[in-house]
């Protein structure tokens, strides 16, 4: 039999490692899945197939929205893919150890998912997500698109939203809603349609091979259950929520306010975008320089956007470990500020700027990457601490800066500036590695300094022992002298060495703080 895939040819293997004919567990009911609700059905069948699972509790939880995480673990039993010998993507939160990392490997390398730095698997996923994860999965084909109110063109799910509907697995007509959440009744129903059509479509794939799949009866032949706590059904494992945890009413009250702050923050970002963007149009009505102006300051306040989305993500990371039904309400609240400021930055950047303020911008970007360079290596061969600290942070505001703009073009319409866009990545790789050489020669420099001055102390206050054991009061006057000048000396040092902010130095430099204040202990002994 022919896989017919574009993503099929390397789909293919992976899908048939469980042979010509899917098996299928025994009937799982949940106690929150009411026989006529819209979605039984869909995950009666799913659940039958071991292709989506409930809860310890026996719920299923139709309305929770389904993570990215989850998705990937859903979608890999969907496609029967072989989760073994997976090629690691390399995504910094996804590691080896979590139950969802064979499926978001697998699924990557098969294209279905974008290789990058990060995953984000608890992100709740979109439906314009789930739109882009069906059509690849599924090799989802239509000679037409459906259009929607809510989806322009321009949108980069625009087509995989149009196939759904043309294909009918959606069946929305006017708006898509693609930046709403999915919720795990939603998702089951989506699956279930793709899957009906795969089956009904004139060409064969492995879909046609599942018995029973049309049945509304279980058959004979079942293999036993998967347990709902395994870790790899689309359970929230520990992993991703931490258990329950016995939480007192303070600890409460301080989730609540860090998910409180965090949407409030959004928002408040939110509203200096919107003045932003009214300025600019204002300024359109002057000349060049106006605009040009009140661009910059749009790209500012979308920064400080984009920052309050990053901390608001992190919030969200560490509420849902915790997983207290109490927080649920403010959760949501965040999760859709969130939504609603990607959305308005998203189009901020694709319909506010044009080629030349971008290609400005990359080439501000460039030159502070170079100046940062050059004081870089100047103070690498100078060998000099004061210029190693500040040449990395220089570069360390650099490389950020530059990462910010690398987005910001990445995320914009324009793509007529390849060149400088491959520079500037270019660029940013070298800003890098000359920014650990430059860490690494000042790693090492601070921890002689500190040597140095914890030899010092000790020699000053082994000095002024030695005098109070002989009882010159002239040798004492010198010693306690001596002491309090290195005293002051290894403040300075210590001062300066707790602006750079690197993790290995902290030990060290807690040695050098002890060190200081136990010589001030001595001195003030010795009087």
């Amino acid at each position: 039999m022919k896989y017919k895939k574009s993503v099929g040819a390397v789909l293919t293997a992976g899908l048939l490692v469980f042979g010509a004919t899917q098996t299928f567990a025994e009937k799982k009911m949940f106690s929150d899945v009411e026989d006529n609700a819209w979605y039984a059905e869909s995950v009666q069948k799913l659940s039958e197939f071991n292709i989506i699972g409930g809860f310890e509790d026996q719920t299923f939880k139709p309305d929770q929205n389904i993570t990215r995480a989850q998705t990937a673990s859903i979608i890999a039993k969907a496609l029967n893919l072989d989760l073994t010998n997976v090629s690691n993507p390399g995504f910094k939160d996804v590691p080896t150890t979590s139950s969802h990392y064979p499926a978001i490997a697998a699924l990557t390398e098969k294209g279905v998912f974008s290789s990058g730095e990060y995953f984000n698997p608890g992100d709740s996923l979109t439906r314009a997500q789930m739109a882009k994860i069906l059509v690849i999965a599924f090799d989802l084909n239509s000679s037409q698109l459906k259009t929607f109110d809510d989806v322009n063109e321009k949108d980069w799910f625009y087509e995989f939203s149009g196939k759904l509907g043309a294909l009918g697995i959606t069946t929305n007509e006017s708006k898509y809603n693609p930046q709403d959440y999915v919720g795990r009744a939603h998702l089951a129903a989506f699956i279930k349609r793709t899957i009906d059509y795969k089956r009904s479509d004139s060409i064969d794939d492995i879909w046609d091979t599942w018995q029973g799949w049309d049945n509304t009866e279980v058959p004979d032949t079942v293999k036993e259950p998967v347990e709902e706590n395994d870790g790899d059904n689309d359970v929230i494992d520990e992993e991703e929520t931490g258990g329950k945890e016995e939480v007192d009413e303070a600890k409460l009250k301080e989730y609540e306010r860090e998910l409180d702050n965090a949407a409030n923050d959004i928002k408040s970002a939110q509203k200096k975008v919107e003045k932003a963007l009214d300025e600019l149009e204002e300024a359109k009505e002057d000349d060049e320089e106006e605009i040009e102006e009140a661009e910059k300051d749009l790209l500012k306040v979308l920064s400080d956007l984009d920052d309050a989305i990053i901390k608001g993500e992190a919030t969200l990371e560490k509420i849902r470990k915790v997983n207290l039904k109490e927080l649920n309400l403010l959760q949501s609240v965040l999760e859709n500020a969130i939504r609603k400021a990607k959305n308005d930055v998203d189009k901020a950047y694709a319909n506010t700027f044009d080629k030349e303020l971008y290609e400005e911008e990359i080439d501000d970007a460039l030159e502070a990457l170079e100046d940062a360079r050059e004081d870089a290596e100047r103070a690498i061969k100078e060998n000099s601490l004061n210029l190693l600290q500040d040449a990395y942070k220089a570069l360390e505001t650099a490389i950020e800066e530059a990462e910010k703009t690398f987005e910001m073009y990445e995320d914009s319409t324009v793509d007529v500036l390849e060149d400088e866009e491959k520079e500037l990545e270019e660029a940013i790789e070298e800003a890098k590695d000359l920014f650990d050489e430059v860490g690494d020669l000042l790693e090492k420099k601070a921890e002689d300094q500190i040597d140095y001055f914890k030899d010092l102390l000790d020699d000053a206050i082994d000095a002024l022992d030695d005098a109070l054991d002989e009882e010159d009061k002239g040798d004492i006057y010198d010693a306690r002298e001596k002491l309090e000048k290195v005293i002051k000396d290894a403040q300075k040092a210590l001062d300066r060495l707790e602006k750079i902010d690197m993790d290995a130095l902290i030990g060290e430099i807690e040695e050098l703080e002890k060190a200081i204040s136990d010589a001030e202990e001595e001195l003030e002994d010795s009087k």
